[in-house]
């Protein structure tokens, strides 16, 4: 959806999308990611999208709510900066998430590997694979400067 507005798309196909993206929430509250092991990603990202396009129905924003305030443990940084913009476009107190990402920077200034990456298995189409480690810790802290970012240019708002 984002994409469709970057190139100038009708707003009638942006408005299907954004359709779509309401239909597509889980009853749980978060949105249902595929090519990652948390739904922190997509969830933020249909967040943003709805955001920006009128934003987001408050029964929508409240089942995202709970979802997100009965959180798993967190398990890596790629995680805890989606829930850093999850919490900036549900008006949560986003402080909790950059206080965890400052404190999981390492010396070097990247943030540790996060293995969230599934890719399709080719022995069984139509199923997810293994997680694949992000090695180097390049996903990760590219995670992390985005939201980042994303909270810095909504403070500003």
């Amino acid at each position: 959806g984002m994409a469709l507005m970057s190139i100038g798309a009708a707003q009638t196909l942006v408005y299907r999308t954004r359709s779509a993206v309401l239909a597509d929430q889980d009853r749980d509250g978060p949105w249902r990611s595929f090519w990652w092991t948390t739904d922190a990603y997509a969830t933020a990202r249909s967040l943003e999208f709805l955001s920006l396009t009128g934003g987001v129905p408050a029964r929508h924003a409240e089942l995202a709510r709970g979802w997100f305030r009965s959180r798993d443990e967190l398990k890596n940084s790629f995680e805890a900066a989606q829930r850093l913009v999850i919490s900036v476009l549900l008006d949560e107190d986003p402080y909790e998430w950059l206080d965890i990402l400052l404190e999981m920077e390492a010396k070097s200034g990247k943030w540790p590997p996060s293995a969230v990456l599934l890719a399709p298995d080719k022995e069984k189409p139509g199923e997810r694979g293994p997680a694949h480690a992000d090695d180097e810790g390049v996903l990760g802290s590219a995670m992390v400067v985005m939201a980042l970012k994303s909270w810095l240019s909504l403070e500003d708002v």
